[in-house]
């Protein structure tokens, strides 16, 4: 237990530079009821090069963060820059809360090429809670900082003013986030802005030709989360040129949103908005049983804005692979999926299953699988190679599909 008023890192306060300057905690090492005023309740830790070509670490391993308070990263907060490398594996972060703003459990602040996070081989978080952005995580990735998280829980997180119930990531010039093997996000929530599981704005930098990402895949499980008052119950994500968004063997149930159930740019499951020159595809997903609340809600499974640049052809593009959405619901259009497209972009999906989807409203109930706005110039919508449409119902028009064009 501890409590420091005035300072950061309560628990634990380290800076780091140097060649090969390394810190290590380990051993079922606990840091309970720390709180801090400003930044970092549990530990506040600085890695910053002092030249060229050098790097350090920090490691934390078995290590358990419980009930810790701040303004910012309740449990941890890290800036690193210039090849800092941090470490989390085996630990866990348990009903920590910020008391005004970001990263209910941990804060990440990290810039440069080498700079990497790794969260990997059982860490939890447990009811952690913001006042603002990042009821579990908030990062920031940028020039080339990369974050891989795996074996990671999230379990009733909860952003109460801010975006993203359990993550909540701004990732910017070629920085790269990866949530990949059994990462699971269960009943977190987002009250009153965007993204219960996950908040995420991808951009780049015209001038770097490498581009950031987000990328999910290989058993990502999104159950029952929810954005209360607005978009994206599972995912929200607004992405810009030049980055991309990458979905694969990924599995959203029961989230729910006012639009957007399971992904969206306003949605139940997922609400994506894509701008100029992105390329996201959705590929060997799952996404069942998710709604949108609101009376004009859009978008049960999938809720999607395209905006290309009205010069190039066809360079925008949104493709869903051999994926199933199923039971999934809007009070308003799009039971399945809801698509606005603007100025020559696209919509591909391939050997796609769209089961028992239903667009309810008695006065503007359209596409029950698929509501698709078309009629901007230059917009491509194909449908191809085995997909299905199996009991899908609206109260209007199209229980399939409504194309306006």
């Amino acid at each position: 237990n501890n409590n420091d008023n005035n300072n950061e890192g309560s628990g634990l306060y380290a800076e780091i530079s140097g060649q090969s300057s390394n810190i290590s905690i380990s051993g079922f090492t606990e840091f309970i009821n720390c709180s801090g005023a400003e930044r970092g309740g549990g530990l506040y830790i600085l890695y910053s090069a002092s030249g060229y070509n050098q790097s350090g670490t920090v490691l934390l391993d078995q290590v358990s963060l419980s009930q810790c308070t701040a303004k910012n990263g309740s449990g941890i907060y890290s800036l690193l820059k210039d090849q800092g490398k941090l470490t989390i594996r085996n630990s866990n972060f348990s009903q920590c809360s910020t008391t005004t703003q970001h990263g209910g459990g941990l804060f990440i602040d990290a810039s440069g090429n080498g700079t990497e996070i790794s969260l990997t081989n059982s860490v939890l978080f447990d009811n952690c809670r913001s006042e603002e952005d990042g009821g579990a995580i908030y990062m920031k990735l940028y020039n080339y900082a990369l974050a891989d998280l795996w074996g990671v829980k999230f379990i009733g997180c909860q952003s109460v003013n801010g975006n993203g119930g359990g993550i909540c990531a701004y990732i910017q010039s070629s920085g790269k986030l990866h949530l990949h093997n059994l990462v699971n996000f269960t009943g977190c929530v987002c009250d009153n802005k965007n993204g219960g599981g996950i908040y995420a704005q991808v951009s780049g930098n015209s001038s770097i030709s490498t581009r950031s990402s987000l990328e999910l895949s290989n058993q990502v499980y999104f159950d029952n989360c929810k954005s209360s008052k607005n978009n994206g119950g599972g995912i929200y994500a607004k992405v810009e040129y030049p980055a991309t968004l990458s979905i694969s063997e990924t599995n959203i149930s029961g989230c729910q949103a006012q639009s957007g159930g399971g992904f969206s740019n306003s949605g139940g499951g997922i609400c994506i908005l894509i701008h100029q020159k992105v390329k996201f595809s959705i590929s060997n997903t799952n996404i069942i049983g998710c709604y949108c609340t609101s009376a004009s809600g859009n978008g049960g499974g999938i809720y999607t804005e395209i905006q290309g640049d009205n010069i190039s052809n066809l360079n925008t593009l949104f493709e869903l692979n051999s994926t199933v959405i199923k039971t999934c619901n809007s009070q308003g259009q799009g039971g399945g999926i809801y698509t606005k497209m603007n100025y020559m972009c696209q919509l591909i999906i391939r050997n796609a299953t769209f089961s028992g989807c239903k667009s309810a409203s008695p006065t503007q109930g359209k596409g029950g699988g698929i509501f698709a706005d078309i009629s901007s110039t230059g917009s491509l919508l194909s449908i191809c190679d085995k997909s299905q449409f199996i009991s899908c119902t609206s109260e209007q028009d199209g229980g399939g599909i409504y194309a306006l064009v």
